[in-house]
């Protein structure tokens, strides 16, 4: 009776996903929502793609000015992409070899529909690394927002990967917000998530949310490449997992920002998505800076781009002349 069960339990599964990709393509044609506009490269760069553990990675690298190789990661959310490290990726390609992905579930990355965790892109992040810059020597890891909380992982996993980690408004330094869990649940759910997810990426919904992360005028290019990288086949699946908060390294703080051994600056305006309350308790522990860049937002590389550049040139400057290292950590990140 168990295994008949499982297998109608399974089978019901099957059905409700049916019934829900064929209501989703229904209500999408009739709203006129095209869900395979035509996406063109996030920067000016060779791009390529990687076999790893988590799929089909898709990733940018410019190698014409060598060095010591910078990795920029773009944050997790509802239309997430490398555009959104974009300014930085063509400032520095004329300085040092720079090395963009999309992550799992965005750009041109795969798509697919299957369980997105921290993990995975923990191990995304680390296949690239070894398999693209192991001859490079340690990296440079400069992330954004929630791709902060990744990188900081992979430096914690794999520290002989990693020479320094900037962080721009990261995320989990916050103070937990009651309530939210309960809510969002429901708005992932199967049957409620693709109406959920249209009306999360629709322009109107796109340039709102922007509107909270720049403190001045949003910038028209990103909005244009977050409406046409969100209506992709397969687009909504890792965002919905953002949104259920499957992305999320639990007390992160705890147990991943404040058992890195790397030094790391942390760059943030006066960001509307993601508070700063416990930054504090990092500042001055083993070599965690932070450097406020007035008049901006959540995406201080695009409002501010040479503040943000000489942050992290000085940065990196003084990385280098006191050759900073210190103990690995000695338990494994947490799996999740």
């Amino acid at each position: 009776m168990l295994v008949g069960a499982r297998q109608l339990t399974r089978a019901a599964g099957r059905v409700a996903a049916t019934v829900v990709d064929r209501a989703e393509s229904w209500v999408s044609a009739r709203l006129g929502i095209d869900h395979a506009l035509r996406l063109r490269p996030a920067v000016d760069g060779d791009r390529r793609e990687l076999d790893t553990r988590a799929g089909r990675l898709s990733y940018y690298i410019d190698r014409r000015a060598g060095g010591r190789p910078l990795v920029l990661v773009h944050g997790v959310d509802a239309a997430a992409s490398a555009y959104e490290v974009r300014p930085l990726f063509h400032h520095y390609r004329q300085l040092r070899t720079v090395l963009a992905p999309d992550l799992p579930g965005f750009g041109y990355s795969e798509r697919g529909d299957r369980r997105y965790t921290p993990a995975l892109y923990e191990d995304a992040l680390i296949d690239l690394l070894e398999q693209e810059l192991d001859a490079d020597g340690p990296a440079d890891l400069v992330a954004l927002a929630l791709g902060c909380e990744l990188v900081a992982r992979v430096a914690l996993e794999r520290p002989q990967l990693v020479s320094s980690l900037g962080l721009i408004s990261p995320t989990g330094l916050d103070l937990p917000r009651p309530g939210y869990e309960r809510w969002r649940r429901a708005l992932t759910a199967r049957v409620t998530a693709p109406a959920v997810y249209d009306l999360l990426v629709s322009r109107r919904s796109i340039r709102y949310s922007l509107s909270k992360a720049f403190a001045g005028p949003i910038h028209p290019g990103l909005a244009d490449y977050a409406y046409v990288t969100s209506h992709q086949p397969g687009a909504r699946f890792a965002p919905l997992a953002f949104l259920a908060g499957d992305l999320a390294t639990p007390k992160v703080l705890d147990r991943v920002y404040a058992r890195v051994r790397k030094p790391v600056l942390v760059i943030h305006g006066d960001d509307g998505f993601n508070g700063n309350e416990r930054l504090p308790e990092l500042l001055g522990q083993h070599r965690w800076i932070a450097r406020h860049i007035a008049g901006t937002g959540a995406m201080p590389h695009f409002e501010n781009p040479l503040e943000t550049t000489q942050a992290l040139d000085l940065f990196w400057e003084d990385v280098e002349s006191r050759e900073f290292e210190l103990p690995d950590a000695e338990e494994d990140v947490p799996e999740a």
